[in-house]
């Protein structure tokens, strides 16, 4: 009041600031931290575990989050993300776009080896150009046994379908640093940029989509629909091989699952 928020000035009732105080309250309680404890260590995967658990209090947490950004020493700022809830059409797309995209990702010319080969990381994988482009050789290895390429998108580590590893050796048979006065080994980057010793930037992949008639959005929503298609059902796979937040996953499979579930009873019919 006196601030001046007032009648129509009046920014928060009693209401607004006891729900978001009962939110912040009920968050605290389930990490189990208590007054004395310090609230700089929390982590995006704790405030993603608590709406995944409890989903109602997504709104009226967000002014603690805001605070916590605001006032306290985090290590990484936290954020809620902000997963439409209802998919537009088109988003996803269809089997014959899908598979027909996949074919002339996994064979193509040499001159198109690297748009195709994050294309088909996107599509597959559901992996975001910011990660993608920001991809060290480091994090690949290669099992001397049956020559299977291994990649860590997530949490825990994957062995790439072989024809995405076929893809992914052709690429670097042919792998170049792009940057004046660069050589290839002087850049650990998978995907090197023009800017001496930096990575593709993010701005390039986009224009690879587009020349596809695709965006990101729509490959990562189609790669999460088909791993769900094909079988997988619990969303902390998704969270380990894939890298998304146990928030993102849970909702997308909350949109999916009713075509989802259309497509799979419509499958069974036509047998």
């Amino acid at each position: 009041r006196t601030r001046g928020w007032q009648g129509k000035q009046q920014r928060f009732v009693p209401r607004t600031v006891t729900t978001a105080l009962r939110a912040a309250k009920i968050f605290l309680d389930f990490l189990e931290i208590g007054p004395a404890a310090g609230v700089q260590h929390i982590q995006q995967m704790q405030l993603d575990r608590f709406l995944v658990e409890h989903p109602g209090y997504r709104d009226n947490i967000r002014a603690f989050v805001r605070f916590l950004n605001r006032k306290e020493k985090l290590f990484r700022k936290l954020k809620i993300e902000s997963v439409q809830r209802n998919l537009p059409k088109g988003l996803i797309l269809d089997r014959d776009r899908y598979t027909s995209l996949l074919r002339t990702w996994l064979n193509p010319a040499d001159d198109v080896l690297k748009a195709s080969l994050i294309s088909t990381l996107m599509l597959l994988y559901a992996q975001p150009a910011k990660r993608l482009v920001r991809l060290r050789l480091t994090d690949l290895a290669q099992r001397a046994t049956d020559g299977m390429y291994r990649v860590i998108f997530g949490r825990t580590e994957i062995t790439l379908d072989p024809r995405v590893g076929h893809l992914l050796a052709r690429y670097l048979e042919r792998r170049r640093a792009l940057a004046t006065m660069e050589e290839t080994d002087d850049t650990d980057w998978l995907f090197p940029g023009r800017r001496h010793g930096g990575h593709l930037h993010e701005a390039i992949v986009s224009y690879y989509l587009k020349k596809q008639g695709v965006t990101a959005n729509s490959l990562f929503t189609t790669a999460i629909y088909y791993a769900y298609l094909g079988g997988l059902r619990h969303p902390k796979v998704l969270v380990k091989a894939f890298g998304i937040t146990d928030y993102t996953a849970v909702k997308y499979l909350e949109m999916i699952d009713p075509r989802l579930t259309a497509e799979v009873e419509a499958r069974v019919a036509s047998r």
